[in-house]
């Protein structure tokens, strides 16, 4: 069986434009035992694309590379980057088709990518999902996360939709980047975790019915419950062992004809990442152009503004004096402002149909 490349895989960046597999495994190897050398070559030019991959038998042995190389300098002016690389599994998918279900979305990625093997998607809110359009329930935000067998196919999928962006032929380009990994909590955070988390909840199960189910098993009065959406849901308990004993006594039990499923809530920071996606998603959307019904309006300028400006008002005369004998001339006031001539306005162009 082929070794986990987790720690053990060095990124080489800032290669020099010449330099291949067999210089960088014989400046590699002086650290330890190198299994394999990759470097990435454009596909037209046959010429190193400026970055490549070393890995070690061993996790030290990388470490060892990375205090060594990073920042060697391979050619003038030509310093290496060096790190351990991040063996992501997960890519971020927006613009995606929000009537279409997690099911449905997976079915379609696995038949235009290789190596998918989960999509996760977020429940929209309010009714019919949150969308416009009567009678069009719509089952995602528009966006996902596409989960991978291995990183290399992760990176595969990943250049194939940067270079290939629409998935549904139908439906708008989408947009992918790599998800933020979700790492592993450190310990002494999870011991002051007190709440659980439920999947599998019915959507007639509501947050006191979910409360009662708790405390009758055992493991004491919850002190809070959330119910999110109608699909998962955060008991929270006095102290982290009953939370423990919920676990062990609710985990595979049935509510209103489901089976739960429930384990321990993750710290509230490893949330916050989902979250920091889902705010991705809608800083991108908020950048995209803005369809108009009409043109927009410019102040005219230059020639164009002399001609087509109208001039202000003239300021009302004087008031007249009561001393006749003292009274000057006064001039007639000037006649009043052409009415404005019609101007000609473009059509607007048709609007772009919206992805639902």
């Amino acid at each position: 069986a082929a070794l986990d490349p987790a720690g053990r895989e060095v990124f080489v960046g800032h290669l020099p434009r010449g330099m291949y597999e067999d210089q960088l495994y014989e400046l590699f190897s002086s650290v330890g035992n190198v299994c394999d050398v990759r470097v990435m070559v454009d596909p037209n030019t046959g010429c190193c694309r400026g970055f490549g991959f070393v890995c070690y038998a061993d996790k030290e042995d990388a470490a060892a590379a990375v205090e060594k190389f990073n920042g060697y300098e391979a050619a003038t002016r030509r310093h290496l980057q060096v790190n351990i690389t991040n063996p992501n599994l997960r890519l971020f998918v927006g613009n995606v088709p929000k009537t279409k279900s997690r099911e449905e979305l997976l079915a379609d990625f696995q038949s235009h990518l290789d190596g998918v093997v989960d999509v996760i998607v977020t429940a929209p809110t309010g009714p019919n999902g949150g969308g416009g359009v009567p009678g069009v329930q719509r089952k995602n935000r528009g966006f996902c996360f596409v989960e991978f067998k291995k990183h290399s196919a992760a990176s595969a999928a990943r250049r194939r939709l940067q270079r290939q962006p629409r998935v549904w032929p139908a439906a708008a380009d989408v947009w992918v980047d790599w998800a933020d990994p979700l790492e592993e909590p450190d310990p002494a955070a999870l011991e002051t975790v007190r709440a659980v988390y439920v999947r599998g909840i019915s959507p007639s199960v509501t947050e006191q019915q979910l409360a009662e189910a708790f405390a009758g098993a055992d493991c004491g009065q919850p002190e809070r419950v959330r119910l999110v959406q109608s699909e998962y849901a955060f008991v929270h308990f006095a102290n982290r062992d009953a939370a423990v004993r919920a676990v062990e006594a609710m985990n595979g039990t049935e509510l209103a004809g489901n089976q739960l499923s429930v384990s321990m809530a993750r710290p509230v920071s490893e949330r916050a990442k989902q979250r920091k996606e889902e705010r991705r998603m809608a800083r991108y959307q908020q950048m995209m152009p803005v369809q108009h019904h009409g043109p927009p309006h410019h102040p005219p300028h230059g020639h164009f503004a002399q001609h087509h400006q109208h001039p202000m008002p003239p300021p009302p005369p004087p008031a007249p004096h009561h001393h006749h004998h003292h009274q000057a001339h006064q001039p007639p006031p000037p006649p009043p402002p052409p009415p404005p001539q019609p101007q000609y306005v473009p059509a607007p162009m048709p609007q772009q149909p919206q992805v639902q």
